[in-house]
Formats: structure tokens, sequence, C-alpha cells
């Protein structure tokens, strides 16, 4: 299911963890713990965590919003091979 999660992604780009877990079936706290082992292996890099006072101004404001707490992730060269490997 990890790489499932990785694949969306990848092929979506900016996309909220609701919709996220209803892709999935799953629930929302269950994506949370699944973004930190991406990040925990090296798959995913955060590039913002933190306060979103920040991110006021961004127009996706709302959408990578994540508790409160804004929640953007890039993929690593590591998460870029798997997702490679994956659409062949």
């Amino acid at each position: 299911m990890l790489r499932h999660l990785l694949q969306l992604l990848m092929e979506r780009g900016t996309v909220s963890d609701s919709e996220l877990a209803c892709e999935l079936g799953i629930s929302q706290a269950l994506i949370k713990q699944m973004l930190g082992e991406l990040v925990r292996q090296g798959h995913l890099h955060p590039l913002i965590q933190g306060d979103s006072t920040h991110c006021e101004r961004c127009p996706l404001h709302r959408v990578h919003l994540f508790g409160n707490r804004p929640r953007i992730f890039t993929l690593t060269a590591k998460g870029d091979r798997i997702t490679a490997n994956m659409s062949r």
C-alpha cells in the first residue's frame, strides 16, 4: 500500500490527505502514518512542516494543510526510482 500511495503522489502532484484516504479506502490518520513511514524510508522529503501562517498567501494553502499544519513533500531520488520502476 505504501507503493500505491507513492504512485498516487507522483501521478497527482498536489493532493489532500482526505483525497488520498478516499482513494485508498483508509483513514486520514493512517495516511499521516504512511507519509511518515515514506519519509523515514527515504522516499519522500518534507519541504514544509510547521506553522500554517507561512502559507496563508499560497493559493494551495487549504489543499496542503494536514491537521492544521502544512505538509508538502517531494519525492527523493529513491522515491523517483521506485515510481519509475512502477510505471514500466
